[in-house]
C-alpha cells in the first residue's frame, strides 16, 4: 500500500468516527481507529489536512512523538457533513462519500477492496470540496 492509500485510509477511518459520533464532546487518538502502527505517522498530518480543509473543526491538538496525537472535540463541520451527501464513485458503482467512510469504519477491506481509492477516494474529495 503507497503512503497515500494508508492517508486515505486514515482519513476514512476518521471521517468515519466522526460521522458515528455526531456532535459530541469526543477525544480523538490514534488507537481508536484500529488500524495498525504503521498507519500511525500518517495521522496528525491527516487531521491537520482534515481541518486546513474545513471539513473538520476541532478544539485542540496535543502532538505527540511519531505522529500520535490526542485530538480535543474533533467534530464534522457543516461542510464536511454536506461533503458526506457527495456521491463518489467506488470502483463500477458510485456511492455518497458517508457511506464509504461508514463502511470503511466497520470493514477495513472495503477500502483495499473497492478498489483504487487511491486518488479515487481522495479525489474525490477534491472533486466534492471543489463542488461545494
Amino acid at each position: 500500500m503507497s503512503n497515500i492509500e494508508k492517508s486515505e485510509l486514515v482519513i476514512a477511518k476518521i471521517l468515519g468516527l466522526l460521522m458515528e459520533w455526531g456532535l459530541s464532546a469526543a477525544e480523538l487518538k490514534f488507537y481508536k481507529l484500529d488500524l495498525d502502527d504503521e498507519y500511525l505517522p500518517f495521522f496528525t498530518t491527516c487531521i491537520e489536512w482534515l481541518e486546513a480543509e474545513a471539513i473538520i473543526r476541532t478544539n485542540k491538538i496535543q502532538k505527540f512523538g511519531g505522529g500520535d496525537a490526542w485530538i480535543l472535540g474533533p467534530t464534522l463541520t457543516a461542510r464536511g457533513l454536506a461533503l458526506m451527501g457527495q456521491q463518489l464513485k467506488v470502483g463500477e458503482g458510485t456511492t455518497t462519500v458517508g457511506e464509504a467512510v461508514q463502511r470503511t469504519q466497520k470493514e477495513t477491506s472495503y477500502f483495499t477492496g473497492a478498489g483504487d481509492l487511491a486518488g479515487g477516494f481522495v479525489g474525490g474529495l477534491f472533486k466534492s470540496l471543489a463542488s461545494a
